[in-house]
């Protein structure tokens, strides 16, 4: 579907995302404290008696690695932190990068105002006011600056979307690259930057597919269990980390809930255990080895391998799909998705890059049919927005590109688009069907269902999920239609699947 994609891709690119430039300002005196602020506390920290007479040149690796592996520095309470092992040498020296020094950034889950926080231990504190330092400048001078610069035309972002020239078959972004812009960073949301054509109008909308890749791996490793598992709608890293913790499974579904009863110090362990295991699982499916999956969620190699043993048990089709590829790799070169991309590994003959090339053959199947899915529903919902079809059992009476609907942006699992607050209840029975049901009249062999989930907002940083969203809109923004006839509708076609089936 390369000629279809590009033509949808195209019409995003064309007519761009808009830009709010008074938040642009707003962000950028925010990101100016943030940078000010964490270069005083790193100056403060790094004050032992070599450094009395003189400033640390924070951009300098020699005197970053003086500091943290040679002299140590000094905690705001006063104590003082012994240095670290470097780990990494590069050509020029001890390197500080960030995969050098990200080992040795640990942190605590605290529940605060009904979220989790991760607070960095005592030990880690110069490290993570160092990156946070790092990603506040590189924000504000990098990515803010361009966002300005690109959109001063029209107040739009006009980025490009690449088909190719990615090893996994996934689209990629450029120019800038929107698909790499975080929800938060310091504290503050980048993605409310990205806005509707109107705002008094339209709403933004984020369709995002749970869990698509563990789903797609389903249909290469035919697991009953874990199978059965995602169709019954249990949560897998929830299920995981149960096993692995010994907690009750209840317990991690409850995490984000107040009225659990559970403490907020216990509801913040039970975040942060579920999104190691996450980790670790997607790690697992991608091929990776102990070693890799030790550092992934901060434990040692011993007990990565014990987890990898006992995933491997509990789903053990995991573990014969992660060796049927390994196998293939090795004796065709390359290997193919269940759409016909192949992907080719010529230096897998050699010892020195085979077990790369099996890894990223473990990642090129599943990640590969998850976008070719993904990107297969994005070319139906552009060409039903753009056509002059109209859903009026579902309120809409007209066709929606006339109404201000299109799609906005793409991030790999995810479809953002503007919609009307007019017809805001015909949302989630046209998405449900676009996103959900297609998936299943389209691609049978798929075992579990593709599950969208929809959230909308005012802009893309502070989306929620839809139903709450279009609940809290005035009534009079609300077109009653016929959501009661959407809804019966959608159970009908759920009841016929399942029939069906």
């Amino acid at each position: 579907h390369a000629i279809p994609a590009s033509r949808a891709l195209g019409s995003v690119e064309y007519h761009g995302i808009s830009v709010d430039l008074a938040y642009a300002e707003e962000l950028q005196g925010k990101l100016t404290k943030v940078i000010d602020d964490t270069r005083t506390a790193l100056y403060d920290m790094a004050r032992p008696a070599w450094l009395e007479d003189k400033e640390l040149n924070l951009n300098s690796g020699p005197q970053l690695a003086k500091l943290l592996y040679d002299y140590g520095w000094r905690h705001p309470d006063g104590t003082r932190i012994e240095t670290i092992e470097c780990l990494k040498e590069t050509k020029t020296g001890r390197s500080t990068a960030e995969d050098a020094l990200k080992p040795y950034i640990k942190y605590d889950a605290q529940f605060v105002d009904g979220k989790t926080k991760y607070v960095p231990q005592r030990e880690s504190l110069f490290l993570d006011t160092l990156f946070l330092h790092k990603k506040a400048l590189k924000a504000r001078d990098t990515f803010l600056k361009t966002m300005k610069i690109l959109s001063k035309r029209d107040a739009r972002v006009h980025c490009s979307y690449n088909l190719n020239g990615t090893g996994t078959g996934r689209s990629s972004c450029s120019d800038p690259n929107l698909q790499q812009v975080p929800k938060k960073l310091a504290g503050l949301s980048i993605k409310k930057l990205f806005i509707t054509d109107d705002r008094d109008s339209l709403f933004f909308v984020n369709a995002d597919y749970k869990g698509a890749e563990v789903r797609v791996f389903t249909a290469y490793a035919r697991d009953e269990a874990l199978i059965k598992a995602l169709n019954e709608g249990l949560d897998m890293h929830s299920f995981f980390a149960s096993k692995v913790f010994g907690r009750p499974y209840e317990d991690y579904q409850a995490r984000d809930k107040e009225e659990s009863g559970l403490s907020k110090e216990y509801r913040a362990l039970l975040d942060l255990e579920r999104t190691r295991i996450k980790r670790f699982v997607f790690g697992i499916l991608y091929g990776a080895q102990p070693k890799k999956l030790s550092q992934t969620i901060g434990c040692t190699e011993e007990e990565a391998f014990k987890l990898q043993a006992l995933l491997f048990e509990m789903f053990p089709a995991i573990k014969e799909y992660i060796d049927e590829v390994n196998h293939l790799v090795v004796r065709d070169g390359y290997v193919e998705t269940l759409f016909g991309r192949r992907r080719r590994f010529p230096l897998a003959v050699s010892t020195r890059h085979r077990l790369r090339a099996q890894r990223q053959a473990c990642n090129f199947k599943i990640q590969s049919t998850s976008s070719d899915i993904v990107i297969g529903q994005l070319i139906e919902m552009h060409e039903m927005i753009n056509s002059d079809k109209t859903w009026p059992e579902w309120g809409i009476h007209q066709p929606l590109h006339t109404m201000g609907v299109r799609i906005l942006l793409t991030v790999h699992d995810s479809i953002g688009l503007q919609w009307p607050k007019k017809i805001a209840r015909a949302l989630i029975p046209w998405l449900t069907y676009y996103g959900e049901e297609r998936v299943r009249e389209k691609y049978p062999w798929l075992p579990v269902p593709f599950k969208i989930d929809i959230e909308a907002g005012e802009n893309y940083g502070e989306c929620k999920p839809a139903t709450k969203y279009i609940e809290d809109l005035p009534h009079n923004d609300v077109e009653e239609g016929t959501i009661e006839e959407a809804e019966l509708l959608t159970e009908l076609r759920e009841d016929a699947f399942k029939a069906a089936s």
